[in-house]
Formats: structure tokens, C-alpha cells, sequence
């Protein structure tokens, strides 16, 4: 699961609408698995329990929002339980298992994590191949400093795995306001040291990684700098000390 690091430009941080979202439907969903697993009924729609519907819906959304994002490992988990919740609808529709019981559901929990491990590791490749594209700079297992020039900068990518990396901006004076400098962090450490006059709008997602940020904006008169990216496993630390 990834979270999101938001700081705009007026030096507040946010964490979006998105997750505030997702997790109050999480939240939901867990206390529905538990009315489901008491055995509480709320009513039934037809032949199908409320409880059920309710749960359908939600791990439904849950399976669109990974296609939508291409997080195709992510979809097995909603889709095993989803086949959970009407295992007993199914079998009757189909007139498989017995006494509503289809398949185990520790060999379906199997199934979920094999299924998920096994795309995961096959779609990476395409993944890093995908990151790597888009990185205008790659530092990979080494110790690296790399300057901007602020003279002609306007966009620049920089990705970083299994490395230590340091970003500089140079020529200072030069810089006309509104760049954006997208960082990859995988594995590594990647220090940003941004001018102290400048005003910065942060986007960062991070999977299992760490984002350290100033607490403020920067001068809120200064000129723009935004920084996107993202940090899996490692360390983006932006410093205004540049």
C-alpha cells in the first residue's frame, strides 16, 4: 500500500481526499467482516444478505481502482474474498462443492498469496523498465552528487537505487521559477538541497520507504520549485540548506 506525502505550496501538508476516502470504506469494510463473521443479519436483497451486497460493492471498488492504477498484484487479494462472501451463491449458481462450500478458505488465502507473489515478480521487470525510462539520471549502487542548472532548468528526473545520492542546484540567480524535478528512490538514500529563498510544493509517494521534508514552504515570495516522485525502501530527505 502506498501513502502519499503532499506539501503544498502554501506549506501545509495533505494527505488527499483519496485516502481519507479509502480509509473510512476500509474501516467500513473491516466492521462488515465482522457483523458477517458473527452472523449478524442486516436483511436480505433477493436471496443475497444485505451484509453481503454491501461487502461486494466496496471489494469491487477496491478490484477498479487497482486496474485503474495498474496494480495488477492488487486485485487478488479483493477478488479472493470476494469470492468468499458469495462462495455460497456460486455454488448453487454452478452446482459445484457441497453444502455451499466450494473451496477451503485457507487454500483460498493460499491461492491469494501465490497469485500475488507471482505477478508481482513477473510484471516488475516491465515496472523498473517503465521507471527507468523516465529517469533522465540514474545513479545505481554507488555514491553520486549531481547539480542542476538552474540556468536552463525546466523539468529533470533523477532515480536512484542502491545508491547515495546528493542533488545540487547551481546557478541560482539564473533560476526562473516553476521547474519540477522528479525523483525515484528504490534501495538507497537521495539528499535534495534546495535554496533557502526558494518556495517548494512537494509530492511524494512512498511504499515501505521514508520522506523527510521541511516543515514549512520556504519563502513564500520565492520562486517555485516542485518536487514529485516516489521512495520504495529507502530514504528522500529534502533540505532547504542548498
Amino acid at each position: 500500500m502506498e501513502t502519499k506525502v503532499v506539501t503544498t505550496s502554501d506549506g501545509k501538508r495533505s494527505w488527499g481526499w483519496e485516502h481519507v476516502f479509502w480509509g473510512i470504506v476500509f474501516l467500513a469494510a473491516a466492521v462488515l467482516i465482522i457483523l458477517y463473521a458473527t452472523g449478524v443479519n442486516l436483511g436480505v436483497i433477493g436471496e443475497i444478505p444485505v451484509i453481503d451486497l454491501i461487502l461486494g460493492v466496496i471489494l469491487l471498488a477496491w478490484i477498479i481502482r487497482c486496474f485503474v492504477k495498474v496494480q495488477i498484484p492488487g486485485v487478488f487479494l479483493p477478488l479472493g474474498l470476494l469470492f468468499c462472501v458469495f462462495e455460497k451463491e456460486l455454488a448453487q449458481w454452478f452446482h459445484i462443492g457441497s453444502n455451499g462450500k466450494i473451496l477451503n478458505h485457507w487454500l483460498v488465502l493460499l491461492i491469494i498469496v501465490l497469485l500475488t507473489a507471482g505477478s508481482a515478480l513477473l510484471l516488475r521487470p516491465l515496472r523498473l523498465k517503465r521507471k527507468a525510462a523516465q529517469a533522465g539520471r540514474v545513479n545505481k549502487g554507488s555514491s553520486s552528487t549531481m547539480y542542476i542548472d538552474c540556468a536552463d532548468f525546466h523539468s529533470e528526473s533523477i532515480k536512484n537505487e542502491l545508491g547515495a545520492t546528493s542533488v545540487w542546484f547551481s546557478n541560482k540567480d539564473s533560476y526562473q521559477g516553476g521547474g519540477t524535478l522528479y525523483v525515484h528512490n528504490e534501495l538507497g538514500s537521495t539528499v535534495i538541497h534546495v535554496p533557502q529563498e526558494w518556495r517548494l510544493q512537494i509530492k511524494i509517494t512512498k511504499e515501505l520507504g521514508n520522506v523527510v521534508v521541511p516543515d514549512g514552504p520556504g519563502n513564500p515570495e520565492g520562486k517555485l520549485l516542485t518536487i514529485e516522485g516516489h521512495c520504495e525502501l529507502g530514504n528522500i530527505t529534502v533540505r532547504a540548506d542548498g
